[in-house]
């Protein structure tokens, strides 16, 4: 047992440990399924809790505590590890960086929608060409036709 373990150090204990259990669950499930939409959406509660964790005074005296030998001896402390935590952390906010599917289906119609507007303004398409490759475009995106 660690030197000065007392109440206050078992609330400590179970806090780290609580966390922990988020921590290693999030890990599973991206370990099992990936980092999918789904899968990020799961997990986003528990990583919102984990990042308010990491950058509160408490997981600050908690890693404090750590390095002192005041925790437990075989308390299971890998939420301690800056670079652990923060690299799951990243993992996420690099995921939630990217553009969803949606976003990336909206930026290719309009980049599309550009390249047939400029052959017709340039006569590289007729009218009827450009309305019929719009409306076809239009369809397999799911837009609607602007006006």
């Amino acid at each position: 047992m660690s030197r000065h373990f007392d109440r206050n150090s078992a609330a400590r204990a179970d806090r780290i440990s609580h966390y922990e259990e988020i921590m290693d669950r999030v890990l599973r499930i991206t370990r099992e399924d990936g980092i999918t939409p789904g899968v990020y959406e799961c997990v986003l509660p528990d990583l919102e809790e984990l990042e308010d964790y990491y950058t509160s005074p408490e997981w600050q005296e908690d890693y404090t505590a750590d390095e002192e030998g005041l925790l437990p001896e075989g308390l299971k402390r890998g939420v301690l590890s800056q670079d652990g935590i923060d690299e799951l952390l990243d993992r996420f906010r690099d995921f939630r960086k990217r553009p969803t599917r949606s976003e990336q289906l909206e930026h290719l119609y309009f980049n599309q929608k550009q390249t047939l507007d400029l052959f017709l303004e340039r006569g590289a398409v007729s009218r009827e060409q450009y309305d019929k490759s719009l409306s076809e475009l239009t369809a397999k995106l799911g837009k609607e036709i602007p006006e």
